[in-house]
């Protein structure tokens, strides 16, 4: 009869048990993630920029763009307000109509860069996704199969394949 093994260790734990808390470990928030992150930046910008510089642009200018627009919507209600108050001590109520006229100018404006915003981010993300496929596969065509082999390494280049379709992108384009 054989003899199953177990996953068991010395002290009654599995090793599933470890490679979670190891994972929950670290996956948990710490300070050092913030700095790595903080320290890669350039590197990501760096990938980014070379795949498609003109879409990095594009995207920094919408970015740049829509985060204008609270402010203009801000001073256009402070003098709508002001024409409001005004039209009723005078009765003319055309700036009133004007500045209504204005946040709907900019309100539409918004919803604009904002669609802009999200498709330059899809056809940039789509670019670097590309770029960062091909580098992983020209990698992994240097190396011997025993890396291969070796589940660490494949996991390890498995999640860099399947982060390479957002993450860049996403990291440069909350840091605009």
């Amino acid at each position: 009869m054989p003899v199953k093994k177990s996953n068991i260790s010395q002290n009654g734990s599995s090793t599933k048990d470890k490679n979670k808390k190891q994972q929950e470990e670290e996956e948990s928030f710490k300070i050092t993630h913030i700095f790595e992150a903080v320290a890669a930046l350039p590197r990501v910008l760096r990938l980014v920029w070379s795949t498609h510089a003109r879409l990095t642009t594009a995207m920094a200018l919408v970015s740049i763009l829509r985060g204008f627009t609270p402010a203009v919507s801000f001073w256009i209600t402070k003098q709508l307000i002001d024409s409001v108050v005004n039209a009723i001590k005078t009765h003319h109520i055309a700036m009133v109509l004007w500045y209504v006229g204005a946040q709907l100018a900019v309100n539409l404006l918004d919803r604009l860069l904002s669609t802009l915003s999200k498709i330059v981010q899809q056809l940039l993300q789509d670019r670097v996704s590309t770029r960062v496929q091909l580098l992983i596969l020209e990698k992994a065509n240097t190396l011997d199969l025993a890396y291969f082999e070796d589940a660490e390494f494949y996991d390890k280049m498995r999640r860099a394949a399947d982060e390479a379709t957002y993450k860049p992108v996403l990291i440069i384009s909350q840091s605009f």
